[in-house]
């Protein structure tokens, strides 16, 4: 990292710090958020659409039964793109075989379904924060702990500030020809700290320009030895839920970032070296624009597909609807799950399933006669089907 690429713009300072190889090397260090934004109709106009998409997306609960049945499925979702960005290869069936585990020990060996389940867990946690916990360092710190329980990165000291200087480059690299070094990790928590604060307390500019620059902030700082991208991804509908912007954590950017990887990772980059804020800060309202209007769409093709399987089933027993709405939040079932859920007998559950199975609606995915496995396919294809992201 050149001091030469740094221009006086840079919201930041370089900080000169010692390199393996000998070589002059410095980090880069943030200046504390806000910047000083100049107005501008572009971004303005970005905030708009994003907003109106957002609150679009948070009045599902005028056109759902119960909202809240769809949690599990976007969180899911979530997960499996967040992971797929630090190279992971789990996907939505292994997912299905692990939640059917019909309350057994769930075999999580697979070291990529643990970070997705990992992921899965670190965001319900965050989402449900008691009122009386602070958004603050010793959260993250927590969050970070439980990303990284089990999986890649869980030698690398989950859920403490780094305490040694890390850089981002190739395996080749040190700290003198990275190409970007975060600040001294003596410098860490202070920054941190004071990011945690601007979260809670900051009400300069609109809320979605905020999540923007908190988030630039946090990947700065890069405050742990490993998993700061999934833990950055994670805080943004943390932060848009503390601010009253999101009433449900049906937003989720990963797959827009992944989408576009080299665009957000040179966005980030310029920011530093230029304060480019305006590029940053169009790309992050885009990906909130088109990722709330994906969320909205999906939620109003999953309610249709709903009400029509509850009028196709509505002459049916309350069990059989039951099982129904059940596969919303949980697409996949197996007769023993399907017992426990209804408190039926295992053959009464086994009659259920068969008839949905007869019906189209439950598909079995594991050829075997015992411990069968079923998924509704078409609820399947709806949540979690790739939709390209322009």
């Amino acid at each position: 990292m050149q001091p030469s690429s740094f221009s006086k713009q840079a919201p930041g300072n370089l900080i000169s710090i010692a390199s393996q190889s000998g070589k002059p090397a410095w980090a880069f260090v943030p200046n504390p958020l806000p910047p000083e934004l100049a107005a501008d109709h572009e971004i303005t106009d970005a905030t708009v659409r994003a907003t109106k998409e957002l609150g679009n997306l948070n009045g599902v609960g005028s056109f759902l039964r119960n909202p809240t049945l769809l949690i599990r499925p976007f969180v899911q979702r979530e997960a499996l793109a967040s992971s797929r960005i630090e190279g992971t290869k789990a996907e939505y069936g292994q997912l299905v075989l692990l939640e059917a585990a019909d309350g057994d020990e769930p075999d999580t060996s697979d070291p990529d379904l643990q970070e997705v389940t990992n992921y899965i867990q670190a965001l319900l946690t965050g989402w449900n924060r008691p009122l009386e916990r602070p958004f603050s360092t010793g959260f993250l710190m927590e969050l970070h702990q439980q990303l990284l329980a089990g999986v890649r990165g869980s030698t690398k000291n989950p859920g403490q500030l780094r305490a040694v200087q890390v850089f981002i480059g190739t395996a080749r690299d040190d700290a003198a020809s990275a190409r970007f070094v975060p600040p001294p990790s003596e410098m860490v928590r202070t920054l941190l700290d004071d990011l945690c604060t601007y979260i809670v307390d900051h009400q300069q500019y609109a809320p979605l320009v905020r999540v923007a620059l908190m988030h630039y902030q946090f990947e700065t700082i890069h405050p742990f030895m490993d998993g700061n991208g999934r833990l950055g991804r994670l805080m943004i509908p943390l932060a848009l839920g503390l601010w009253g912007e999101l009433e449900l954590p049906l937003l989720y950017l990963s797959e827009y970032l992944e989408d576009h990887r080299e665009e957000y990772i040179d966005h980030l980059y310029t920011i530093s070296t230029q304060g480019a804020w305006k590029p940053w800060l169009l790309f992050m309202l885009r990906a909130i624009e088109l990722q709330a209007q994906d969320s909205f769409q999906r939620i109003k093709d999953l309610n249709l597909l709903r009400e029509d399987l509850r009028e196709r089933y509505q002459d049916k027993t309350g069990r059989t609807l039951q099982v129904v709405d059940h596969l919303f939040d949980r697409p996949s079932l197996t007769v023993k799950s399907t017992a426990n859920l209804l408190g039926v007998t295992l053959p009464t559950a086994s009659r259920i399933i068969d008839q949905l199975v007869t019906d189209g609606l439950l598909e079995e995915i594991t050829g075997r006669k015992r411990d069968r496995i079923f998924i509704a396919s078409d609820i399947v294809q709806v949540m979690f089907a790739r939709r390209p992201t322009s």
